[in-house]
């Protein structure tokens, strides 16, 4: 009905959002909607543009100058007993794409058993890596990573094409 569909406008496509074996979903992307408590959040998450040490800043310096836009303002959602991700990226290396970045900001703090994102680093230009994962190649298995376990207001800041996977959520 209508609540469905407003329901699945507030999602974002997830991968793996089911639980091995089941079909109870346990992982949401869902978009927020650009609300003044939202909005107000976002530029105090940026910092000042002109201090080096501030999320503004850097963003602003990979995406050479101030005209980047906002594509997209979620809260990822997963629950206990949650199956990990595939690896996998968000956008795929492209010469003449447009190079988007991703920011994850802990709103609470993630420890190794609520299922942190794992990042294997300098796969985002990494062609070898792309087409290994394209053809199901386990070379994963042993790749050097990254698990962002944060704090509260922690954040990770990537590039959208870097090879990763939400970890298995095994306890509250």
């Amino acid at each position: 009905g209508k609540d469905k569909e407003k329901g699945a406008e507030r999602l974002s496509r997830v991968l793996s959002p089911r639980d091995v074996d089941s079909e109870a979903e346990s992982r949401w992307d869902v978009r927020l909607p650009w609300s003044t408590v939202v909005r107000d959040a976002v530029h105090e998450m940026m910092g000042a543009r002109d201090d080096p040490a501030s999320l503004g800043h850097a963003l602003s310096v990979l995406s050479g100058g101030d005209s980047a836009l906002l594509f997209e303002c979620a809260a990822v959602v997963s629950t206990e007993g949650c199956a990990p991700q595939i690896v996998h990226a968000d956008t795929v290396p492209s010469e003449a794409g447009a190079v988007l970045h991703t920011v994850f900001v802990a709103l609470q703090d993630i420890s190794a058993h609520q299922g942190p994102t794992r990042f294997l680093p300098n796969t985002h230009t990494c062609s070898r890596s792309h087409g290994e994962l394209e053809r199901g190649t386990p070379f994963l298995e042993g790749a050097p990573s990254v698990v962002a376990l944060l704090l509260t207001g922690d954040c990770t800041l990537y590039d959208s094409r870097t090879l990763h996977c939400g970890g298995p959520h095994v306890a509250p």
